[in-house]
């Protein structure tokens, strides 16, 4: 099939590579001289990634569609809109992906470009693609007509583009600019899809992943070059890929940080445009999540949104769909007592699960420069959800052996442990009650990230009560500390309100159907609501 393809592309394209018979595993091609990035893996028999699978469907389809309906959009100088200071956001509208599957199934590309313009996006991306992106032409021709005005945000199209039909699509359903991605190109074609972008008025972003698709790039007559973090025939996230490869990138030219950015943390320096994507369209208020990363890109400050903890996760399914939500911070207990404990086999699936949506390899360390001003922002903004070991009063070698076979990203103390105690572990929350006297040394201790303030049942049993707490009792303890303030007790979304002397709240028992199996309903109803919530908690207000 493919070579029938080939076959019948070869008036349109130079083919970056060609077939040469096919086996088990799958094609078997030939790296050509001219191109060389399709392949990927410098293994002609390997079995096609899921990049090369795409940009041979997008091929085949755009041989086959007929010509675009002639239409004329008002377009803008993209090049320069992104490079006005200062740093430039392109916000991006995608139903799927291939990495994480069904986003934003339902959204409504209008209502969401709105949005996007409103909070000053400098870009709108759109996805074309429709069968693992579940994009269209007509989502791109949507989001251009729900924006208009002088400073409007520029319209991408994000696709796999590879012949000329597919620019002239982009024309004609009003993008500004079009996504042309070296891995799937062969030099000369990079260069006249460059010339054709330009002669129909098309700014070309051209995308390229290693130091050699960047010096293809900066060969190809192109000023705009987007750095994508992820490797897109393995899908693997390197978020350092950016700051490796813009420096070959001359000063007047454009340089976009794409994929893997969803949060100000994220922010790469030297660049003049990231673009976002999943974060926003898994966001509830995407204008402010939009407005909070320019925020941050122009003052240096930080996410002052609430951050949330759902805890007692006892199953890998119900700790992803918390993660999905966009829970913070996912417990697990080891509390030898709990009715929701798990033993470190389990923990270690927890743990590889949500790793794996959040695209992290290892666990998670705090900054280690001006640690007062940096615990808040490092909770808040760490990339996925964090996992929280929680223990009580156990032996400290207990302690550390479970932390390593879990592979936790930090400890939470629910007993009495000490501050000698606590300064030999790694980071962690301490938790204190409201009812009763604490350990003031040991909230306070460097490697301390967080205090959790918690309720205690008449019989003085801790946590997973569903017992709330004195709210001015909490209010005393954080005036008190300089460690910043969770606050668990019989939290659900309903009891969520507006606390200055907190950064976050804990649920647990309120989020369940039976102890340690959780209704997700309810764990999606509280991290929506804690998302509309924004703290002035002087632990953020500093940053």
């Amino acid at each position: 099939m493919l070579a029938l393809l080939l076959s019948k592309a070869a008036a349109w394209m130079t083919i970056p590579f060609s077939v040469v018979g096919s086996g088990p595993r799958g094609l078997v091609v030939r790296r050509s001289e001219e191109s060389g990035h399709l392949l990927g893996f410098g293994n002609e028999s390997h079995v096609p990634s899921t990049l090369q699978k795409i940009a041979a469907r997008r091929l085949e389809l755009a041989i086959r569609a007929p010509e675009p309906p002639s239409r004329q959009f008002d377009r803008i100088d993209v090049f320069e809109k992104l490079k006005r200071p200062p740093l430039a956001i392109a916000a991006e509208f995608k139903r799927a992906s291939p990495s994480k599957g069904p986003i934003a199934l339902e959204a409504d590309v209008a209502e969401v470009a709105r949005e996007y313009a409103a909070a000053g996006a400098a870009l709108i991306s759109v996805l074309t693609e429709p069968e693992w992106f579940r994009g269209s032409l007509d989502d791109m021709l949507a989001a251009r007509r729900a924006v208009e005005g002088p400073d409007r945000p520029a319209i991408l199209r994000k696709d796999f583009i590879s012949v000329d039909i597919q620019i002239r699509e982009a024309a004609s359903f009003g993008a500004d600019a079009a996504l042309l991605i070296v891995a799937c190109l062969g030099r000369s074609q990079l260069k006249s899809l460059v010339a054709t972008c330009f002669d129909l008025g098309i700014e070309p972003l051209v995308e390229v992943h290693t130091r050699e698709e960047m010096e293809v790039a900066l060969e190809s007559g192109a000023r705009c070059f987007g750095i994508n973090n992820r490797n897109l025939h393995t899908f693997e996230l390197d978020m350092e890929t950016t700051s490796r490869l813009a420096p070959m990138v001359p000063k007047e030219a454009v340089v976009a940080s794409l994929s893997g950015v969803s949060t100000s943390s994220d922010l790469a320096e030297n660049v003049d445009c990231v673009l976002v994507g999943e974060s926003l369209m898994r966001a509830t208020d995407k204008r402010r999540a939009v407005e909070e990363l320019l925020s941050r890109s122009s003052t240096g400050g930080s996410s002052r949104r609430v951050a949330t903890k759902v805890c007692g996760l006892t199953t890998p399914q119900d700790a992803l769909e918390a993660a999905r939500a966009g829970a913070d911070l996912l417990g697990v207990v080891f509390a030898p007592a709990s009715k929701r404990r798990v033993d470190s086999v389990k923990a270690r699936e927890i743990v590889d699960t949500v790793r794996a949506f959040g695209e992290r390899r290892r666990a998670w360390h705090p900054p280690e420069h001006d640690a007062l001003r940096d615990r808040a922002r490092a909770l808040v903004e760490a990339r996925g959800p964090l996992v929280v070991g929680v223990f009580q009063d156990q032996p400290l070698d207990e302690v550390l052996t479970l932390v390593a076979a879990a592979g936790v990203d930090l400890v939470q103390l629910h007993g009495q442990e000490s501050a000698e105690y606590a300064a030999k572990l790694g980071p962690h929350i301490r938790v204190v009650h409201a009812t009763q006297p604490y350990d003031r040394a040991a909230c306070d201790l460097p490697n301390c990230v967080a205090v959790l303030v918690d309720s205690v049942d008449a019989r003085g049993n801790r946590g997973g009560s569903g017992l709330s707490c004195d709210l001015d009792l909490v209010r005393d303890i954080s005036a008190d500390l300089e460690t910043p303030v969770f606050l668990a007790g019989g939290i659900d979304a309903d009891k969520l309100q507006d606390l200055p002397f907190v950064i976050g709240f804990d649920a647990s028992s309120k989020l369940e159907i039976s102890p340690g199996i959780k209704d997700l309903d309810k764990v999606h109803a509280f991290v929506k609501k804690a998302k509309t919530l924004v703290s002035s908690s002087s632990h953020l207000m500093l940053l």
